[in-house]
This record gives C-alpha cells, structure tokens and sequence, in this order.
C-alpha cells in the first residue's frame, strides 16, 4: 500500500476521501470550458456582424441611389461586407466567395458609373469613374491573389 502511495503521488495524484484526483484537471476543464464559451460567443458576434454589414451595404447603395451618400461609402460598406464575410469564413473557398462577392459589387458599381461617364450624365463625374475602377481593380486583384494561396 505504501509503494503505492509513493507512486501516485510521484506522478501527481492524491487521495481526498477516497477518490483519487490530479492537480490542475480540474482548472484546465474550467479553462477549456471557458474558452469554448468565448469561441460560440466570438462566432456569435461575427455572424451578427455579418448580416448587419449586408443590412449597412443595402442601405448606403439606396441612399447613394437617392443621391445622399457619396460613392465612398458604397465602396466602404462593401468592403465591410467583404472583410465580416472573410472573417466568418471557415475554408479557402468561402473566403473566395466573400472577395468575389465584393468584386461584383465593385464591377456593378464601375459599370453604372462608366456609363454614366460615358453619357455625361450624373454620377458619372471623372472623379467619381475613377474611383469605381481603382475599387474594381482592386477587388479583382483580391480575388487573384486569394486564387494564388495555397
């Protein structure tokens, strides 16, 4: 029985009423645990964020529509749908799929602009078509070199 003794606690285990138990399992459990409730929490806050950047996105592109927000904003808030997306992504594919998300936004944007810069209508102020296609083209470029990691 005292060999016995000897060894379990050369290795870390004692006896309380009985039950044998090891230093320090219990507070790695409760570690654990907390770290678990801070992951679903963490995961919880970043699908939130998620579907609140679509909501911001839909609402900026009708107040640029009504001509109430400048084309910044279009261009920040798809950015913030594209970045809460790429965050929420769990595989190379689902990142893939927030950049090109974006990059459509940006391509829609560029073409409407264009056009109207074509036409010289409007919302088609160089400064304003310039800045679509320096966004497109950075979407573009985000999206090659997504493709290109391993």
């Amino acid at each position: 029985m005292r060999k016995s003794l000897i060894v379990l606690a050369a290795c870390g285990f004692f006896a309380v009423d009985g039950a044998f138990c090891m230093p320090g399992v219990a507070a790695d459990s409760a570690q654990a645990n907390k770290a678990d409730k801070a992951s679903e929490e963490l995961s919880n806050l970043r699908q939130e964020k998620l579907k609140a950047a679509e909501v911001r996105y839909n609402a900026v592109i009708a107040s640029y529509k009504a001509e109430t927000q400048v084309i910044s904003s279009v261009y920040e808030a798809s950015r913030d749908w594209k970045e809460a997306a790429y965050e929420q992504a769990s595989s190379k594919k689902e990142r893939l799929a927030a950049l090109e998300d974006h990059r459509k936004r940006m391509t829609d944007l560029y073409q409407k602009t264009h056009a109207l810069w074509d036409a010289g209508r409007r919302g088609g102020e160089s400064d304003k078509d310039a800045s679509a296609h320096f966004w497109e083209l950075q979407a573009k470029i985000w999206v090659l070199e997504e493709k290109a990691k391993p």
